[in-house]
């Protein structure tokens, strides 16, 4: 939405709310407002594509656990850093779209325009906040996934080791109460 938002926006001869010739902007911001909307798009899409990935292969390795765990968990992890760098990548572009459409509707913030500097405070205050939450949470998320022994891995070997180990008492139960008669 702000995307569409903000190219509605970029249209030359665009003036300001505040009655100054010197808040408006020039189409140098129109122009960046157009290039930070395209690039903040793509990462969200990068991002979004990426987790789709991501969760169907998943649910594909699922069936497969004993087939190179080490080349999926490094895959995973790639795949989840991926995911988290466009999404911070379009957030940060997104935020300085919407600084842009800020400046081109309520004027230039190097004009002191209260209302401009009132929203671009409460924007980045609110995109700070988000951003201090989902930060750390998912940098941990992707440290415990990379540097995590490997559980999977020796809970298939265990279940193997421990199927053959039952295998063979098994026999030897049998081969043993054989020879007790």
């Amino acid at each position: 939405m702000a995307v569409f938002i903000g190219l509605a926006f970029a249209s030359p001869g665009q003036h300001s709310l505040e009655n100054r010739p010197e808040c408006d902007t020039d189409t140098g911001m129109a122009k960046r407002l157009v290039v930070y909307e395209v690039v903040s798009f793509a990462s969200f899409l990068l991002s979004s594509l990426t987790a789709k990935t991501l969760k169907v292969q998943l649910h594909i390795h699922k069936f497969k656990i004993k087939i190179g765990l080490m080349k999926f968990k490094a895959f995973r992890g790639f795949m989840l850093s991926l995911s988290f760098v466009a999404s911070v990548v379009g957030i940060v572009f997104l935020t300085l779209s919407m600084v842009n459409v800020i400046q081109i509707r309520l004027g230039k913030l190097s004009c002191g325009s209260l209302y401009s500097i009132q929203a671009v405070t409460a924007l980045c205050g609110i995109v700070f906040v988000a951003l201090t939450v989902y930060l750390p949470s998912t940098v941990n998320a992707i440290w415990v996934l990379v540097t995590t022994p490997q559980r999977q891995k020796n809970l298939v070997q265990n279940n193997t080791n421990n199927s053959a180990s039952d295998h063979r008492q098994i026999e030897n139960d049998s081969s043993g109460s054989g020879k007790r008669s």
